[in-house]
């Protein structure tokens, strides 16, 4: 029973009655009612002149509920007839009265989940139970999808009976189709998977060996007079299911004024090399593959074997090893990235080649940069303030980031000439000649050892013993051009 202050002045006492029962099913005299869905019902009497005015709310809750087997609002009832309806109520539910009243003296709700229910009956794990009921279901679907699943013998496009023997796993309800009807299809569809139905069980083909040519140069649909195929015939594009052996033909006719390389980027698919390109690989894979690799460091080796399984999981069709190409080229297509996201691409004057020192990196946003974020003035702030606009840096190293001397700049040349947080190899090496003699001083007081075997080197085999960086202290942002390798111990 709680009290509640009127408009009036007058203190009404109101009365609300929540009941939360664990089971869907209660008696109720010599019946017994099952809910459709857990239900929650709360009731609120108010005092009137002539007895108690009720009102009753229900919604459907997540947790087994009800109000024994009443149905009534907006009723008059005397106090006997109270008393009786809270005897039935507390017999029907068969919970404490306390954790009842509880909810009705601090006006809150039942709870959204039941806690004396374990926890395999929660909601969490429902779709789970659920799904095991249907286990067999799914199987059947699944061994019926690897033969022809009841399809007709005759191709489901164009009717030709005994025809239909092909299937393409990437279209969504092509059916069983002839090979005429498969071609034509995927005119513009040439990079999905066909199988072949060879009277037993489905085998992988190629969309090449029905007689599917990649035209570039030309609107979709077009095909050039003089084609110029791809050298050797034996062009291979590397998406994200699958690594295709595709036939493509490159303009010849003069239509198109562009080169080999530019048509297939038209096309949104990555030349191996400028010159007679052979490999390509479609942007899709790329942008998958980067996000991948952010998000859950997958290696590049790792995607691509799994690339390669996808095309051939048995070991008896092993595609050709276009790893080292795919290395190089997500190497450029990173690279091409990182222009791109600094704004290089935009300016009419300057090309990449001509891309100043340390322009690619990002600052760090709330340092102070004269110019963008410090108001005017700042540099004629008072001596107590001047820490407002004060730059904080810190220099770190790691001397067990050892780079072995496994390759060189001529047999693997760096794209980033300096362009961002590394610096330029080239300048830096000259500097390190100026000061190669130089020793650094032990130390006196303590035997420290980041100090006194500094001018160690790292070991044979080694090109650096690791890493030094000059960086933010307080955001522990990396500056501009303030990484490099160390060439003994710390030093």
């Amino acid at each position: 029973m709680g009290r509640t202050q009127g408009t009036s002045g007058k203190k009404k006492e109101k009365l609300k009655c929540v009941t939360h029962v664990p089971s869907s099913v209660f008696q109720q005299g010599s019946s017994s009612l099952r809910l459709p869905m857990p239900m929650v019902r709360v009731k609120k009497l108010k005092m009137t002149a002539s007895g108690f005015k009720a009102t009753d709310t229900h919604y459907h809750s997540d947790v087994n509920a009800a109000l024994a087997a009443f149905t009534w609002k907006e009723i008059i009832l005397s106090d006997s007839q109270l008393n009786a309806v809270w005897d039935r109520v507390h017999q029907s539910a068969g919970w404490d009265q306390g954790y009842v009243d509880s909810f009705v003296n601090m006006d809150q709700l039942p709870p959204e989940a039941d806690p004396e229910l374990p926890k395999t009956a929660q909601k969490g794990d429902k779709a789970m139970h659920e799904w095991m009921q249907h286990a067999d279901a799914f199987l059947r679907a699944l061994i019926t999808l690897e033969g022809r699943g009841g399809s007709p013998d005759c191709c489901s496009r164009c009717q030709v009976s005994g025809k239909g023997c092909y299937r393409c796993l990437s279209c969504d309800n092509l059916g069983v189709v002839c090979e005429a009807c498969m071609v034509v299809t995927h005119q513009n569809l040439p990079l999905h998977r066909i199988e072949l139905w060879n009277k037993s069980y489905f085998v992988k083909v190629s969309l090449k060996s029905l007689g599917l040519r990649i035209q570039l140069g030309h609107p979709s649909g077009d095909r050039c007079p003089r084609p110029t195929a791809a050298w050797g015939d034996d062009f291979v594009i590397i998406d994200c299911d699958q690594i295709h052996s595709v036939g493509l033909d490159f303009c010849g006719c003069g239509r198109s004024s562009k080169g080999q390389v530019e048509q297939l980027l038209e096309r949104r698919l990555y030349p191996a090399t400028v010159v007679n390109p052979k490999t390509a690989a479609t942007f899709r894979v790329l942008e998958t593959f980067e996000l991948l690799q952010y998000e859950s460091k997958l290696s590049t080796y790792e995607y691509y074997q799994t690339i390669s399984r996808l095309t051939d999981n048995t070991g008896l069709h092993i595609p050709k090893d276009r790893y080292p190409t795919f290395l190089r080229i997500v190497h450029q297509w990173r690279h091409l990235k990182l222009l791109k996201r600094t704004g290089r691409g935009h300016d009419p004057i300057r090309g990449v080649a001509e891309t100043r020192p340390g322009e690619c990196a990002l600052l760090c946003p709330p340092c102070p940069h004269p110019g963008i974020n410090l108001p005017e003035g700042w540099e004629d702030v008072e001596r107590g303030l001047r820490f407002l606009y004060a730059l904080n840096l810190a220099l770190d190293a790691n001397f067990r980031m050892k780079r072995k001397d496994c390759s060189s700049e001529a047999a693997d040349p760096g794209l980033s000439k300096g362009y961002a947080y590394v610096v330029e190899e080239s300048a830096f090496q000259e500097y390190l000649k100026k000061h190669e003699n130089e020793t650094e001083p032990k130390s006196t007081c303590s035997r420290h050892d980041a100090v006194n075997l500094a001018d160690m080197r790292p070991g044979q085999g080694y090109a650096s013993s690791g890493i030094a960086t000059v960086e933010c202290s307080r955001h522990n942002a990396k500056r501009p051009l303030a990484i490099c390798d160390m060439q003994r111990g710390e030093k």
